[in-house]
């Protein structure tokens, strides 16, 4: 199954590609490519030349960040590591999986509106069975009315979205490590390594989002209830945290000049 979403595209060689890359490996369960940033007329977006009067604020930033955190041209050495710092392959359109594997994990993913895809990717990869193909195959529409830009309701919601999903991940995490008797250093180094460079996380929201994970509730099941200003003021302190560091990091790290 290949998902494509209203306002992308793909290249003529897109499925035929991951198909192959499928079918030479019948252990893997998922193949996403590299992709290509496009404005609503078809031109190739980069953060070069992105202008923040004509593009816009959002998507002037968006290609920065897709610049330094997921713009990839070849495999990077441990895809589960990668997509635990960020989700590389950014988007749902990216994803051609086997319909097994997508049946298999569907009470997992099918109450989620905004992780869909970073969910089967990471669960993919943990098992050793997602493929990144480097060749861009994949044109992603960049414009106003995106999914992607998050306002009122829909912030907070993605905010509990996102820190669910990762600790689902870590307890997954925790049981495949048991199961095949690997070191606690493993665990640490994703830690250390990957889970420290994820800006998207909030350690008070994970554990929110586990507190949910064990009561089986999803975002949606919060609107409107007393619980809703809590996330609220966990996502507002997590943005001034992450405003804070681009600050410091435009600053050159000079906390001084900052």
């Amino acid at each position: 199954m290949a998902l494509l979403n209203s306002d992308d595209l793909f290249h003529p060689l897109r499925l035929e590609r991951c198909l192959a890359a499928l079918e030479k490996n019948t252990e893997l369960a998922v193949a996403a490519t590299a992709l290509s940033p496009l404005d609503s007329s078809g031109r190739i977006l980069s953060a070069t030349d992105a202008s923040l009067v004509f593009d816009g604020p959002q998507i002037y930033q968006w290609l920065r960040w897709y610049d330094e955190h997921a713009c990839m041209n070849k495999p990077p050495s441990d895809l589960l590591g990668s997509h635990l710092e960020d989700n590389f392959l950014i988007t749902t359109s990216n994803l051609v999986a086997r319909t097994e594997f997508l049946r298999r994990h569907r009470e997992s993913w099918q109450d989620l509106d905004f992780c869909v895809d970073w969910h089967n990717f990471l669960t993919a990869a943990l098992d050793r069975k997602l493929r990144y193909l480097g060749d861009s195959l994949l044109g992603y529409r960049l414009h106003q009315t995106n999914t992607v830009w998050l306002d009122g309701e829909r912030r907070w919601r993605y905010f509990l979205e996102v820190n669910q999903v990762m600790a689902r991940t870590l307890e997954s995490l925790f049981q495949h490590h048991s199961a095949s008797g690997a070191g606690l250093n493993d665990l640490l180094r994703n830690a250390s390594e990957h889970l420290s460079r994820n800006t998207n996380l909030d350690w008070a929201g994970v554990v929110v989002g586990l507190f949910s994970e064990h009561l089986h509730l999803c975002p949606r099941d919060f609107k409107g209830t007393a619980e809703t200003d809590a996330i609220k003021s966990l996502a507002a302190m997590r943005d001034e945290r992450v405003q804070s560091m681009a600050w410091h990091q435009e600053f050159g790290n000079d906390i001084r000049g900052l």
